[in-house]
This record gives structure tokens, sequence and C-alpha cells, in this order.
């Protein structure tokens, strides 16, 4: 299975691959038991061995654990708000 996925990192170095990468990194946190760290270890091993650059990884990896947290946070204030009829304290509601 990681073989299969370091080949299709290897051979689409484009937009495709990166956009992978930030899947996995924002699908992290929605549905922690995905191996999106193997991904990540992965593209950071192509970025070393030449294949990519540095940057794009980067800001695909960063950019995808910004908005799984987010989407984390969103998905459990509106579970919260449907699950119980009680007000949320003051400093939920602050943020």
């Amino acid at each position: 299975m990681l073989d299969g996925i370091l080949e299709f990192l290897k051979e689409n170095a484009g937009i495709e691959a990166l956009a992978l990468v930030f899947t996995a990194s924002a699908s992290e946190y929605i549905l922690p038991p995905l191996p999106a760290d193997t991904v990540i270890v992965l593209s950071s091993l192509l970025v070393i061995a030449g294949t990519w650059s540095f940057a794009s990884v980067y800001f695909a990896v960063v950019t995808g654990g910004v908005v799984g947290s987010i989407l984390q946070y969103v998905l459990g204030y509106i579970l919260i708000r449907k699950s119980t009829s009680r007000p949320l304290p003051p400093f939920v509601d602050r943020w």
C-alpha cells in the first residue's frame, strides 16, 4: 500500500499529489485513524530527494492542517448546539 502511494507521489509531482497531501493533512483532524502522517513523511522524503519543492509541500501540509482543524471545530460546535438545549458557556461564544 505504501509503495503505491509513494509511486503515485513520485509520478505526479503536480497539483494532484499536492491535493492528496492537503487532503491527508486535513482529514487527519476529522478521521484520526487515517494514515495521514505516512503520506506527509513520504512527501517530505520526496522533498529531500529533490522531486518536490519544500515550499509547496509545506504550504499544502500547513493549509490542510488549518482547514482540518477549522472543520473539526465547526463540526463540534454544530453537534454541541444540536445535542444540548442549554446555552454554551460564555467562553465558547467568545471565540
